[in-house]
């Protein structure tokens, strides 16, 4: 045999043989649990659809609401695991409400999910080299609508329970949504951000409304990219 030829039998398609295992959905899942997942090994999130949204679950790797000192048991209360932030994005109408045109795949060779509905288009995928989600919207609907984005608390904004702190709280921020989350017990600290941008920022209005806070981008039809970043410290400076 000679070098050719081996060269040929070690040859493959790589891309062919890892999408074999992609996950497709032809229908909305039931329940959030069900998403499918994507991320970088830091920030991931699960994404699901109801019929007028795409939906988030920001979660990081590194971020603990408590150490090994903490006085309570494990899985209690202040088990919250790494969650930061919930966020939706609504487009207007039900483009992916349950139908022949609804479609969701993870796909594995591109670390991404793309989606499909009546009209609309998106793709999204965690970047392998900064902790940023980025979310592609192609509305091609000829009475397309605002894109709002809205970031939201998992939970009261304070939540005391014994020594141990949960806080949430929206910081002022010109063109994104900036959700701050804090976990304090006794020496303890940990913290993470979200922030949320839809590109083209000088078109967005923001508006306030507790427990969240929404971007909004005018329609205009065709793309639209949103960008969410997270991160995490356990330094209080």
């Amino acid at each position: 045999m000679n070098t050719e030829t081996r060269l040929s039998l070690l040859e493959a398609d790589h891309r062919a043989l890892v999408s074999r295992s992609d996950l497709i959905y032809r229908s909305p899942v039931e329940a959030p649990i069900e998403g499918l997942p994507i991320g970088n090994g830091r920030m991931g999130t699960l994404v699901w659809t109801t019929p007028d949204a795409i939906h988030f679950q920001i979660n990081r790797g590194d971020v603990f609401a408590v150490n090994g000192e903490h006085v309570g048991g494990q899985f209690g209360p202040t088990d919250y695991c790494g969650g930061c932030a919930r966020v939706s994005v609504r487009l207007g109408g039900e483009p992916f409400r349950c139908g022949e045109t609804f479609y969701q795949r993870l796909s594995l060779y591109d670390a991404e999910v793309s989606l499909a509905g009546e009209g609309v288009r998106a793709r999204c995928f965690v970047s392998s080299v900064s902790d940023a989600l980025v979310l592609e919207v192609d509305d091609q609907r000829v009475d397309s609508q605002s894109v709002r984005v809205a970031v939201s608390l998992w939970r009261e904004p304070e939540v005391k329970t014994g020594d141990h702190v949960a806080r949430y709280r929206f910081a002022d921020a010109a063109d994104d949504v900036l959700l701050l989350q804090e976990f304090e017990e006794s020496d303890y600290y940990c913290a993470s951000a979200v922030a949320a941008r839809v590109d083209g920022g000088s078109r967005l209005t923001q508006t306030s409304q507790p427990p969240r806070r929404s971007l909004t981008a005018p329609s205009a039809g065709g793309c639209t990219t949103i960008i969410l970043a997270s991160a995490a410290s356990w330094s209080r400076d």
